[in-house]
């Protein structure tokens, strides 16, 4: 069975810090030694913690919610400051250079009050730089010599405490006082084709721990995400939403496994949902309902699997066994999250329907 009460309480410390935090603030403010005891929290009730509903629905329509905007565009100016930053020192060097945010942030789906910002740095291969002893100017080189005097001006630029890179060839920033973190992600691409398409810049992200060269559009991510969301009445951000705090509160071994998934393919597999995604906004279990039957027909049709590809660079997500095995974890865990609130919406049902699902309403 699913503790619907400890998942709530995992919610509200992702989407508003932990409770110990308000504690100190109002014993600061109000000099009462034992906060715990007077009973007070100091953080805001939702919207979805006031409703008069069983604490399984509670967690559904907390899930699917947005992180308050203040929140968020906080995090973007982190991350747009702390890009614009790195740019102007690489360009005071010679670099051609440009940077985009990217991510859960950037496509507002992110579950979390202090949200990590990705800033793609993207290193701009100029037609000059094209030619090397009359042979075409090799991407890889340029993206190796780019991700060199990124490390070294990040080394530069930030306090080494703050400071980690990671095995892919990605660098991640922590602002202790504002306590929000950042991603920066090199990549290449060559200068005359960057905005050629509609989508805008394609790149190439450099993975350091296997040498080579993925390509990505990150504009397209959320151009796409944006454009059928608006059709869906805002459903696909809920879904998105909803999968990641699903696999946030799973246990940690599931999570080890399901870490082979990546974010964005987590959101490119809501964004396969297409048409299912047409459920009034109001009917959040039939929205999970049509989550659990995608799952699973993704598991169960071999052909529809393989035509599921991560939105912003075309690559099939379902190429590694160890995915396919992560995504039956994934389809087990929302069937046993939509029989544990079909149980709270119809108490002492032997068998599970869906259309009682589909005919619940929460205003």
């Amino acid at each position: 069975m699913i503790n619907f009460k400890k998942r709530l309480k995992t919610l509200k410390e992702r989407r508003q810090g932990p409770q110990e935090k308000a504690y100190i603030k109002f014993v600061e403010s109000s000099g009462v030694c034992d906060a715990e005891q007077a009973g007070f929290d100091g953080r805001i009730r939702e919207d979805y913690e006031l409703l008069g509903e069983p604490a399984g629905i509670k967690y559904l329509l907390g899930a699917m919610k947005p992180i308050d905007p203040v929140y968020t565009q906080k995090s973007i100016e982190q991350g747009e400051f702390v890009g614009g930053m790195i740019v102007q020192t690489l360009e005071e060097l010679g670099q051609r250079v440009g940077f985009l945010l990217h991510g859960p942030l950037a496509c507002d789906v992110h579950i979390k009050k202090l949200a990590c910002s990705d800033v793609v740095l993207i290193g701009k291969l100029s037609s000059q730089q094209q030619r090397y002893e009359k042979e075409p100017y090799d991407l890889m080189a340029f993206s190796t010599a780019f991700r060199l005097i990124l490390e070294k001006v990040l080394r530069g630029m930030f306090f080494s405490q703050s400071l980690t890179f990671n095995e892919e060839g990605g660098a991640h920033f922590r602002d202790g006082k504002a306590a929000r973190s950042t991603l920066i992600v090199p990549a290449v691409c060559y200068e005359e084709y960057s905005y050629s398409s509609k989508f805008g810049a394609s790149v190439s992200l450099y993975d350091k721990n296997v040498s080579h060269l993925v390509f990505c559009n990150p504009q397209k991510l959320l151009k796409l995400i944006e454009a059928r969301d608006a059709l869906y009445f805002g459903n696909l951000r809920r879904v998105i939403r909803l999968l990641f705090n699903v696999v946030a509160d799973m246990p940690i071994y599931k999570k080890t496994r399901l870490a082979c998934l990546f974010r964005c393919e987590l959101i490119s597999i809501a964004y396969s949902m297409s048409v299912e995604l047409d459920t009034f906004p109001g009917n959040s279990p039939g929205l999970l309902e049509r989550v659990r039957a995608h799952l699973q027909f993704i598991c169960d049709s071999d052909k529809f699997r393989e035509s599921v590809v991560c939105l912003d660079g075309g690559r099939k997500i379902f190429s590694a066994h160890e995915k396919i095995v992560a995504l039956e974890m994934l389809r087990a865990e929302f069937r046993d999250l939509s029989s544990a609130i079909y149980q709270e919406i119809a108490p002492g049902s032997v068998l599970y329907k869906p259309d009682v699902m589909f005919n619940t309403f929460i205003m």
